[in-house]
């Protein structure tokens, strides 16, 4: 697939299903995982590459056992996860048939994953898949709306006595999440994208913003793991000389002002872990 190749009718015919929310069969044809794989599903890409670089800052190895991606789609979260991390064996499991030839990998015959991959998939779930209470460790990434930040923490908050949590908690005490927050954060495009004609007609006529990234997501490990700090929660605010932030850490959440003297503001970002009085 390339650019010349792409199917404009396909990507607004998905484009047209994904905004209604509605659940159901989106693929048709490989020729429409082909061209939603090429553009929709590399924004998707982006947002995982952004949680597996946060995973090396934290020093976290995946434990041993086959990749499972769970709702593959065109495979492209789990693809990312095992070219990320070297591993292998990586399986795949999707109602649709079509859906899983794309992703290659072997198709899931019920044996227990060492990593349970999990992507955009909380839309049509009534409840976590059973799958997760036989995973060694789950990396799960939603989008970053309010809806998907809230439920993904629900789901958090059922798994918690049986997971240590990797990312992006510090912590297994109950979320502190309130009100009108929500757990998010933003992952940035790869470099020269916002250049690139291509992408730039894609995002036009697709009516999304290639700056902006919005994604929620949660790493959760049955082998004791710790993070010490606190993480910053969605987009910092940046005034003359200092600024603020709502940090989550053990004790809860907090909007903290951060001074300019204390550290440079611009390595303050989304996600970031901070250690601070």
């Amino acid at each position: 697939m390339n650019w010349d190749q792409l199917d404009w009718h396909i990507l607004d015919r998905l484009r047209e299903q994904f905004l209604r929310g509605a659940p159901g069969d989106y693929w048709r044809s490989a020729a429409d995982l082909a061209n939603y794989d090429f553009t929709f599903a590399q924004r998707i890409g982006w947002k995982w590459d952004a949680v597996l670089a946060e995973l090396d800052r934290l020093g976290w190895r995946p434990p041993p056992g086959p990749v499972l991606d769970w709702g593959c789609g065109s495979g492209i979260a789990g693809r990312r996860v095992c070219e990320h991390f070297g591993l292998a064996p990586r399986r795949v499991f999707d109602r649709s048939t079509l859906a899983m030839e794309f992703a290659g990998g072997e198709r899931w015959r019920g044996e227990p994953p060492g990593v349970l991959v999990l992507s955009h998939v909380l839309n049509e779930l009534r409840e976590p898949p059973a799958v997760i209470e036989q995973a060694e460790a789950v990396l799960w990434v939603e989008p970053g709306t309010f809806a998907d930040s809230r439920a993904l923490i629900a789901v958090r908050e059922t798994l918690r006595d049986r997971f240590h949590i990797v990312s992006p908690c510090t912590h297994r005490a109950p979320c502190g999440i309130t009100g009108s927050d929500w757990c998010h954060f933003f992952a940035e495009p790869p470099k020269g994208v916002l250049a690139d004609p291509n992408w730039v007609r894609f995002a036009q006529r697709a009516g999304i913003d290639l700056r902006s990234l919005p994604y929620s997501y949660l790493v959760l490990d049955r082998r004791p793991f710790a993070a010490d700090g606190a993480r910053v929660i969605g987009e910092p605010r940046r005034y003359k000389g200092y600024a603020k932030a709502l940090l989550c850490e053990a004790t809860g959440v907090r909007d903290t002002m951060i001074q300019k003297r204390d550290r440079p503001l611009k390595t303050i970002r989304s996600g970031t872990l901070l250690t601070l009085p």
